[in-house]
């Protein structure tokens, strides 16, 4: 067999791939009509261009790659960029005419739409493709291109078979594989710096619209950046911040407590990496003094050397106020109840965490020698029988407080104090933040008078049954 074939099919695809790279450097990835388009015109130049350098075999009969470049083309650039070069590529092949334009034009067609709907049917970019299946997709369209040679004139079939079959099965796939995977490094390019691109976009939005504050500074302690909500939040514009240390604007001599926040800044400068997260004073423009939570960043050059610091920081004026407001209401509060004239305690999850002094003075107990609840069963309820009632009467309580959301009923009993006297205590419960504050009511009194009536008006029933019996007896025996 002749090395012409060889030869001329080899330097056609040569001739493609250097056409494919310069195509792949003019190729726009946008998903406008006007440059799909576009990108079908070039790929339809490419086509014809190719078509103008083939292998003849006989006069009207003649091989090149456009089937190659239609095909990836299809994979790569979908509908519309595909049918374009097709078109133009169907009308130079019915231009140059021959016994084998019916052949040709269906080659154009078939290429295309094989390309198009093995693109379609992969639901996948294409650049994520294997280089075994773009040589397989190779194999295959040039399996159907032979098969389309059966439309040629039937006395030609034969002999075109055998000259250019084994040409077509070995070059032709091996660079529908090289075109397709320089494709698809450009496309990947191409998807990598979209990504970045798109990834760049957002951190410079993010950076410049976060309701947080972000700037960075360089080892001089100098301002490089000031974000729009910092200049928002300081009253600062840009240009009166960039390039001046932050001693000169944001940053006072000292805070409130007359701390000297030059010198602390100045440290920060030297060693940032000893200050990741640190609340300090700041000053607005106008004069306003605000704590900021900064968070800080080393930032590295490509050698690993630092070469900046960033910040961001978070206003916590306002949390800083409410958290003094809450401990003065809670030193009030504690103190409140510390002078009560009431005995008071307060219980968590099965332990005392604070009795008042009356609890104290009318008890004897400190909060040492009743940590939990069952240091306070033994010494208040000495009396084994007496304590599992007392008990079992808390349980179900609160086990009615727990179904019925109702308030804690009040209980009463006897407690045993620490100089052995016994006091008739009435229990009230108020659940106040997930603690319990149980109000210590002393009805020792009252009961004590409860009893004297009791005691009283049964010796005085007694003292008038006795006449009475008396005088019924005497009545009987006269």
């Amino acid at each position: 067999m002749s090395s012409m074939p060889y030869i001329g099919l080899i330097n056609n695809t040569a001739l493609l791939l250097v056409m494919g790279a310069l195509y792949g450097s003019l190729r726009s990835r946008n998903e406008n009509l006007g440059s799909k388009l576009l990108s079908g015109l070039v790929l339809g130049i490419i086509v014809v261009a190719v078509m103008l350098n083939p292998w003849e075999l006989a006069p009207g009969i003649f091989f090149d790659t456009r089937t190659i470049v239609l095909s990836v083309g299809g994979l790569f650039l979908g509908v519309i960029p595909t049918l374009v070069a097709m078109s133009l590529g169907a009308l130079y092949r019915i231009y140059a005419g021959g016994v084998g334009t019916l052949t040709g034009v269906l080659w154009i067609v078939v290429a295309g739409l094989l390309g198009i709907c093995w693109g379609k049917l992969r639901r996948r970019p294409s650049f994520h493709l294997s280089g075994w299946e773009f040589y397989l997709f190779g194999v295959v369209v040039q399996c159907c291109m032979l098969l389309l040679m059966l439309t040629m004139p039937s006395h030609l079939v034969a002999q075109t078979l055998k000259q250019v079959s084994l040409p077509i099965l070995l070059i032709f796939p091996v660079g529908t594989f090289i075109l397709a995977k320089l494709l698809a490094g450009q496309d990947l390019q191409l998807h990598s710096n979209s990504a970045l691109d798109k990834s760049e976009r957002q951190y410079r939005e993010l950076v410049h619209y976060s309701q947080a504050i972000i700037l960075r500074l360089d080892l001089q302690g100098r301002c490089t950046f000031f974000n729009e909500y910092a200049e928002t939040f300081f009253g600062f514009e840009k240009d009166q911040v960039l390039g001046r240390r932050l001693t000169e604007t944001i940053v006072p001599a000292t805070d409130s407590t007359g701390r000297n926040l030059h010198k602390y800044f100045s440290d920060f400068v030297k060693n940032p990496q000893a200050y990741p997260v640190h609340e300090n004073e700041n000053i607005c423009r106008d004069g306003r003094r605000v704590r900021v939570l900064w968070n800080n960043v080393p930032v590295y050059d490509d050698t690993g050397q630092m070469v900046a610091i960033q910040g961001i920081g978070h206003d916590v004026t306002e949390q800083r106020r409410a958290e003094t407001s809450l401990r003065a209401a809670e030193k009030q509060f504690h103190q409140l109840i510390e002078v009560s004239p009431i005995p008071l305690a307060i219980q968590e999850q099965g332990h005392v965490v604070y009795v008042n002094r009356k609890f104290v003075e009318m008890f004897g107990y400190t909060l040492e020698e009743i940590p939990t609840l069952d240091h306070w069963w033994l010494l208040a309820y000495p009396d084994e029988d007496y304590r599992e009632s007392v008990k079992r009467a808390w349980q179900v309580a609160a086990e009615g407080t727990r179904v019925g959301h109702d308030e804690f009923e009040p209980q009463e009993f006897r407690v045993s104090c620490k100089d052995g006297s016994v006091r008739d205590i009435l229990f009230m419960v108020s659940t106040i933040g997930g603690q319990n504050l149980v109000v210590f009511n002393d009805m020792t009194r009252e009961r004590t008078v409860d009893r004297m009536k009791s005691e009283f008006i049964a010796i005085a029933a007694h003292e008038l049954n006795t006449p009475l019996t008396t005088i019924a007896g005497f009545t009987e025996i006269l």
